[in-house]
């Protein structure tokens, strides 16, 4: 009835050294042993073998066990060999591993974050002089320099964080430069550096962090100061407070510019991306009109969206280590509940899109399909869609075009989406594409 949170798994061979043996052969191979987060033993086994086909039994029965009890099923576990245990831990316990967890590929085409060449990092002792060179750059009426802090948190038996500790450091981010300062001592004395004292009073300064109000309010608390710590920006807030611009016919687009796709209620976002060339404003009819020259706007979308089903059916298929081979219609079931509702929103968030960024979504639903019948690559496609009751992907996409077009062309005249229909009618006719 042990909790496992965070575990390791181990084989131990020195126990079964102890255990007698037949005709000068050893009965077990090794003990498995899984410990939790308190060092406790949360479960062992005597195998007879260290491969995974005895593993997998006792690590299915501890995550039945955990789920009878109530506990959580675990977040991390440590063993000594990752590559080989992998795929064991992961079909065991893939809905608990994967949890809160961003994969790398949904973000693969995004730039590594990293800190620029240029700018120095220095743990600093002298926090007073630190702050008063900063300080000492305040020729203007303020001056913006980034802030965060960072601190302990406890955890209770079971897990759960039951408080945060006092600040132990902060950054200061100015100009070339990142200042670290350890505080931690100071504040359990209830004192900062006069000069720090200074900096977090005055409002020219202006400190720039996420949730950056909270940590100036929990150093104001632990240094005991009479006067709050002033002049913050919290760039999330800020981010709320200047909404993106509508784009309208008359709005100059250049080159680079970010563009958010929402969704026909305008109630959220559903799609995002850059203008890769610069889009000419043409006449068509008298009115100038905006012409997107990339014809793969959303390419990066429908790539990220791609890895969201695949983890899908992933999940589905891990589901065969309890219950043995699914049959169709509990695959179809699962398939409508898992998998679809991401390739179908995906297949519907933009009309004018690449067949190479519906192929992706359209792959993932035909390895769905063969691994569900167990038919290899060459079996034809529409008998399985059609015994599955399953959409071809690139048909749902016409279906989409038809919606919004039907959509656009009954507002009214003025209307952007019915003056972009036009316009592109019009280019069809003289272009022919």
């Amino acid at each position: 009835m042990r909790s496992l949170k965070t575990g390791a798994l181990d084989h131990s061979h020195k126990f079964t050294k102890h255990i007698a043996r037949v005709n000068g052969e050893r009965i077990f191979a090794g003990l498995l042993t899984v410990t939790n987060e308190n060092g406790e033993i949360r479960t062992c086994h005597l195998v007879t073998t260290t491969g995974h086909s005895q593993s997998v039994l006792m690590l299915s029965e501890l995550s039945h066990s955990l789920e009878r009890y109530g506990h959580d099923q675990p977040n991390v576990l440590f063993t000594d060999n990752v590559a080989g245990d992998w795929n064991l831990l992961e079909s065991v316990f893939h809905s608990s591993f994967w949890k809160d967890v961003v994969r790398i590929e949904d973000y693969a085409h995004l730039e590594e974050l990293k800190i620029p060449a240029g700018i120095s990092i220095a743990v600093k002792n002298t926090i007073s002089l630190a702050c008063q060179t900063i300080m000492d750059n305040l020729a203007e009426k303020e001056l913006v320099v980034g802030f965060d802090s960072e601190w302990n948190i406890d955890f209770s038996a079971n897990g759960r964080i039951q408080h945060r500790g006092p600040t132990a450091v902060i950054q200061l981010a100015f100009k070339d430069q990142i200042f670290i300062f350890q505080i931690g001592d100071m504040l359990a004395d209830g004192r900062l550096p006069s000069q720090l004292w200074v900096f977090l009073e005055n409002p020219r300064f202006l400190k720039v962090g996420r949730l950056i109000n909270a940590d100036l309010k929990n150093l104001q608390s632990l240094s005991h100061s009479p006067n709050p710590f002033l002049g913050t920006i919290d760039p999330a807030k800020l981010a709320k407070q200047w909404p993106p611009a509508q784009v309208l016919e008359s709005t100059n687009l250049e080159a680079g510019t970010p563009v958010l796709l929402r969704s026909l209620d305008n109630k959220s976002i559903i799609a995002s991306g850059n203008i890769g060339e610069a889009p000419p404003q043409v006449p068509i009819w008298g009115d100038p009109l905006l012409i997107s020259l990339p014809r793969r706007l959303f390419a990066e979308h429908y790539k990220a969206k791609a890895s969201q089903p695949k983890s899908a059916v992933h999940s589905v298929f891990a589901t065969q280590v309890f219950v043995g081979s699914l049959s169709v219609p509990d695959g179809v079931r699962l398939y409508y509940a898992q998998v679809y509702p991401y390739l179908m929103y995906s297949s519907e968030v933009v009309v004018d899109v690449s067949k190479k960024d519906v192929d992706a979504m359209e792959g993932i639903q035909t390895s769905y399909l063969q691994r569900l019948n167990g038919v290899g690559p060459r079996v034809a496609l529409g008998p399985l869609r059609a015994l599955a009751g399953v959409m071809d992907l690139e048909l749902r996409q016409v279906i989409s075009a038809l919606n919004q077009g039907q959509y656009a062309l009954n507002q009214h005249d003025n209307h952007f989406a019915k003056r972009a229909m036009r316009g592109s009618i019009a280019d069809y006719c003289e272009f022919g594409s």
